[in-house]
């Protein structure tokens, strides 16, 4: 927690009101803001790799081939959904990507962190891991 000492700030909103403010907030300089930045990006990136894992431990799971299996003999669609057939309009040297807006596109980012140097490591070390 970063705190000091605690200081008494009075703003005065009109001539008849006063507002005092007791805090132990330091101020934000230029520092303080790149380190609070630095907490939430580490944060963020340490929330994304334990989803990461929780999913890749997810899919080596025996729950998960049942309901893939139940999931395809429905009409839903699978869980990972590959891209789309390009168009003819489209260069065939350019890769198609879903739309952003949809949940295809959802999927391909998921795909693509589990294919990813740190999802690989991940899927390894979900699978060291004893199944409850």
């Amino acid at each position: 927690m970063l705190t000091t000492k605690p200081y008494l700030r009075i703003r005065r909103p009109s001539p008849t009101t006063a507002e005092f403010i007791v805090s132990t907030r330091p101020p934000l300089t230029i520092p303080l803001r790149l380190l609070l930045l630095l907490a939430f990006l580490l944060r963020l990136a340490l929330a994304a790799a334990a989803l990461l894992l929780l999913h890749a431990k997810w899919l080596q799971s025996p729950y998960y081939s049942a309901s893939a299996a139940a999931a395809t003999s429905s009409s839903s669609p699978p869980p990972i959904i590959p891209p789309p057939p390009p168009t003819p309009e489209q260069d065939s040297s350019s890769p198609s990507y879903p739309s952003v807006f949809s949940d295809a596109f959802i999927w391909h980012v998921v795909a693509r962190a589990h294919a990813s140097q740190p999802g690989r490591a991940l899927a390894r070390a979900a699978a060291a891991l004893p199944a409850p």
